[in-house]
């Protein structure tokens, strides 16, 4: 009867803990790029301005394509993992050769240059720009950015060398 007692008490304690301390399993998986890369060359990339396990290294960005950030990994492109984060935080969209952000209703909030966007308001990037998820700040870059040197334009490639990035 006591072991009985045992295994009853076990289970609910398990049980508890299971509801109470994990009440999302998402919550558990570390930070990661969630779909695979393509297998064209990206023309932009989200480019992390500080080194952490938290955050992916960088991003690439791909005409024609919505690329989502939060921390629902079923839902999301990129999964960042931290409360901070919504569970569908932004959506960087790929239109042509442009490429626009826009915040979900995050808590947190989406910021490009330091200004917080609004609810639904998509923002056109520039090469350069700094967009903040919350704490996590990246740098747009353009993988052939125009580049200004002295009174004409020339394109010089900033393309990164993704096999260098974790």
């Amino acid at each position: 009867m006591l072991a009985g007692l045992m295994l009853i008490v076990g289970a609910v304690s398990f049980w508890w803990l299971r509801r109470h301390h994990h009440p999302d399993a998402a919550d558990e998986l570390p930070t990661e790029i969630v779909v695979e890369r393509g297998e064209e060359d990206a023309p932009a990339y989200l480019v992390a301005l500080e080194t952490s396990l938290r955050m992916p290294q960088c991003v690439p960005l791909y005409a024609g394509r919505e690329t989502r950030l939060g921390r629902d990994r079923h839902f999301n492109t990129v999964a960042l993992n931290d409360i901070g984060i919504s569970r569908r935080h932004a959506t960087i969209i790929g239109r042509g050769s442009d490429f626009y952000v826009r915040d979900e209703e995050s808590r947190g909030g989406t910021f490009i240059n330091h200004r917080r966007l609004h609810k639904d308001q998509e923002i056109l990037l520039h090469h350069d720009d700094i967009i903040q998820f919350y704490t996590f700040t990246y740098q747009f870059v353009l993988s052939e950015a125009p580049t200004q040197v002295g009174e004409s334009e020339v394109t010089l490639s900033t393309r990164l060398d993704t096999n260098q990035i974790p």
